[in-house]
Formats: structure tokens, sequence, C-alpha cells
């Protein structure tokens, strides 16, 4: 690349207008930032805050756990409490998370073509053996990952076990014998 590179005229001016207000949002900063301050401690929300000055609400929920300010309301990160208010129905189950797999799987679909020992893992089991392969082997991983990306997701840790095992990367573990990935 030439030294004696010089942008076109527009270019240079845009980017002349960019340094000038950069470097005035950087002059402006601690004085915005001192109101904001005030702003909290009088009572203004986060919310109000980043409105205005275009910033977002994370800086001025920081700047307000740093200064000691009251939360106008508790965060609403994690579980929810179920409302007491509301009864719910006695026939409606009450939701508690992503369902939890079987240990034990039902009969696989006749096109997967699995082995018996294959298709008697267990999903977690079925996984943990994939992944060891797939860390083992990347590409393969990659490759399998490819294929498989149509076959049930139930399915598609199974089938990759399948195919490590027939590639030699896995050996399944039967009843009373100790896990091992080649």
């Amino acid at each position: 690349m030439p030294k004696n590179y010089k942008p076109p005229k527009d270019t240079a001016d845009t980017y002349a207008r960019y340094k000038a207000h950069y470097e005035g949002e950087r002059a402006l900063k601690p004085e915005m930032l001192e109101h904001a301050d005030r702003d909290l401690k009088a009572g203004a929300t986060v919310g109000q805050l980043a409105a205005w000055t275009g910033l977002t609400p994370e800086v001025f929920r920081r700047r307000a756990r740093a200064l000691g300010v009251k939360r106008k309301r508790p965060p609403t990160v994690g579980k929810l409490k179920p409302d007491q208010t509301a009864p719910q129905a006695a026939n409606q189950p009450h939701w508690q998370g992503p369902p939890a797999h079987r240990t034990t799987p039902p009969e696989p679909p006749a096109g997967l073509h699995l082995s018996p020992e294959a298709a008697a893992l267990s999903y977690d089991r079925a996984k943990m053996l994939a992944k060891q392969a797939e860390a083992q082997r990347p590409d393969w991983g990659m490759e399998m990952r490819r294929e498989l990306r149509h076959v049930d997701e139930q399915w598609r840790w199974h089938v990759m076990v399948e195919a490590g095992v027939q590639a030699g990367y896995i050996d399944v573990p039967y009843e009373g014998s100790e896990e091992t990935s080649a």
C-alpha cells in the first residue's frame, strides 16, 4: 500500500466530520454523566436517561448501582414467581422448563438403520459419545452435522454415534462395560 495515499475529498471530509463529532462527544461526556448522576438521584429512570442521551439503559443501570440509587422495581431476570392472585386450572400443568429427555428412547424410525446398541443409548449418553468423537475429529463432526441437519433432533446424536462406530471413532459400550471413545 503506498504511503502517500490520500482519500478522495468527500471521503476525507466525512472522516474529518466524524473526528470532530467524536472529539466533541468525548469532551461533553463527563459533563453529561454528571447531570445524569444528579438526575438518577433525583428520580429519573434509566430508560428516560437512555432515551435522552442515546446511550443504552445498561450504562445508567451501572451508574445507578455505583451511586447506590434505590431500584424503582425488581430486576426482571431469573425465574418469575407464579401469580398468586390467579388460580391455576386443575388440569393445566404448570410449565417448569424444557421437557426432560427420556432415559430410554422409543423405537427409532426405520429409515435411520441404527444398530440395537446405538438405538438403546439414552439421548444424553448418545449426545456425550457423539460430542467426544466430534471433539477429537472436528472435521468429521462438521461433516456429520451438515449431513444430519434434517434428521429429527431426538435421533440426530444416535445417528452420529452409529456413523462414528462404523468409522471406528466410537466404541459403543455394552451394559456392564466401560465407556470408551477412540
